[in-house]
Formats: C-alpha cells, sequence, structure tokens
C-alpha cells in the first residue's frame, strides 16, 4: 500500500500542480465539489524543515484556502477507494490516525501514528521511477513533482483566461505568466499592426 500512496499523490499532483507541500497537507475533508466538478478546496501545507504542518498555504494567510483545477471523476473514485483501503490498513496495524490526512507515510508505522505525511523525496523517486519504466528522457532536465504542476500551468494557460489559471495554482497573475505563458518568438510587429487597426 505504501507505493500506492506516492502514485496517488504523484496522480493528484499530475491533474492539480498542486504544490508538493500542499500535497502532503492534503486531508479526505478537502474533496468538495464546485459548480457541479470534484476539487480539492485547500487552506494548508507541510513543512518538511519544521516536520509540522503551517495552518496556511504559500503566501495565504491563516484560514485562507483556495480551489484546484477540476480533478477526474476516476481520480476522485481512487481517492474514495484508497480511502478505504488506507482505513483498513491502519486498523490491521493497530495505528490510530484522526487526522484525516491522505497521504499519510504508510511505510513507517512510527511516522504514520505520528499523523505525518510521505516525504517529497518519496515523491519525486515514485515520478522517477515511473518515467524510467515509461522511458522517459529528461535530457538532464530535473524530473520532479514540480515537472507536474508545470505541466497542469501550461495546460490552464491553455484556456486562456490567466486570472482563472494563476488562482487555481495559487500564484499571483504576475508569477503566473512569467513561468507558465511562453511568448511567441515572432516579434511584436504583427501585434503591432493588430492595435493600430483596431
Amino acid at each position: 500500500i505504501s507505493s500506492k500512496v506516492s502514485r496517488l499523490a504523484l496522480w493528484v499532483e499530475a491533474e492539480t500542480g498542486m504544490r508538493p507541500q500542499e500535497i502532503q497537507a492534503l486531508r479526505y475533508s478537502n474533496i468538495t465539489k464546485s459548480e457541479g466538478y470534484w476539487v480539492l478546496k485547500i487552506s494548508d501545507s507541510f513543512s518538511e524543515k519544521e516536520n509540522e504542518f503551517n495552518g496556511h498555504l504559500k503566501s495565504r494567510k491563516i484560514g485562507e484556502w483556495r480551489l484546484t483545477p477540476p480533478i477526474t471523476n476516476d481520480l476522485h473514485q481512487a481517492l474514495h477507494d484508497f480511502r478505504r483501503e488506507q482505513q483498513r490498513f491502519l486498523s490491521e496495524k493497530g495505528i490510530e490516525s484522526n487526522n484525516d490526512l491522505i497521504f499519510l507515510s504508510l511505510s513507517d508505522y512510527r511516522l504514520a501514528q505520528l499523523g505525518k505525511p510521505i516525504s517529497q523525496r518519496t515523491m519525486n523517486d515514485a515520478m522517477k521511477e515511473l518515467c524510467k519504466k515509461a522511458n522517459v528522457k529528461s535530457n538532464g532536465l530535473p524530473l520532479t513533482c514540480y515537472t507536474l504542476r508545470t505541466t497542469v500551468g501550461t495546460r490552464l494557460a491553455r484556456l486562456g483566461d490567466y486570472s482563472y489559471a494563476s488562482n487555481r495554482l495559487g500564484n499571483s497573475l504576475a508569477v503566473y505568466m512569467r513561468y507558465y505563458v511562453k511568448p511567441f518568438n515572432r516579434g511584436y510587429g504583427e501585434l503591432m499592426d493588430q492595435y493600430l487597426n483596431m
């Protein structure tokens, strides 16, 4: 079951673009519906440096939350199924955990008992392993959870509503534009012509 934890975390990352520390703090109670779609309503992150939950998201006040991009029904069902499997595993091992954490460290029973999540290293190692199995070549670029975040950011940019995209990723619009929206390398002559002809 411990390998399922990291694979499921990567699936969440691939669909939502959440930061790894936000995934570490994800709880079953964060799964909700918005406008008829399953989303994650998040308001916490985990600090590996401090080894504790922050109680807030990056650059946000305590109590502030945001919605992720929608998740597929398949992912929603997988999270629901995993919850039952996780509860059965914890019960069999005599581990009591009442923090509702999805990505609880199940490979280390002591950490599970303390309610600690899987590490970012575990997620990154799982990412590298999956890429190796799929014969994905990185050409020297790092393959981490942030690779999936970047992919989601790019997918959101294709929608054309950068305000929505930056909000769902938890970035300011300026940061979102700098990291996820790349200009065409064609100069600005055509755009200036369009502007003057308006």
